[in-house]
């Protein structure tokens, strides 16, 4: 749930605009809640529920790093060119 809600900021503060990505993993997901009363009844609530909570918390991790990718993408287009991104760290005095 955290996951999903720092995704819908981010996509806020990018769009201005709440925004869901129509992910395969999502629709997936809604197939599994949707598939929930048949699974209940023959694999029992435990591995029913785990197994749609694990489906929508890795659904909700592939947003985020679509929506944070594309966030880093946008800020390093300048003049109508695409930059890239540069990172560059500091290992014991020496960058790399």
């Amino acid at each position: 749930m955290i996951v999903r809600l720092i995704s819908l900021f981010i996509g806020f503060m990018k769009y201005h605009a709440l925004s869901f990505i129509h992910t395969y993993a999502n629709k997936g997901t809604g197939v599994a809640l949707f598939l929930f009363p048949f699974a209940y009844s023959v694999l029992g609530l435990k591995f029913t529920a785990v197994l749609i909570c694990s489906m929508a918390s890795l659904s909700a991790i592939e947003e985020f790093i679509i929506t944070e990718q594309q966030c880093i993408w946008k800020r390093t287009k300048e003049n109508g060119r695409e930059m890239g991104v540069r990172y560059s760290f500091k290992l014991r005095g020496r960058r790399i």
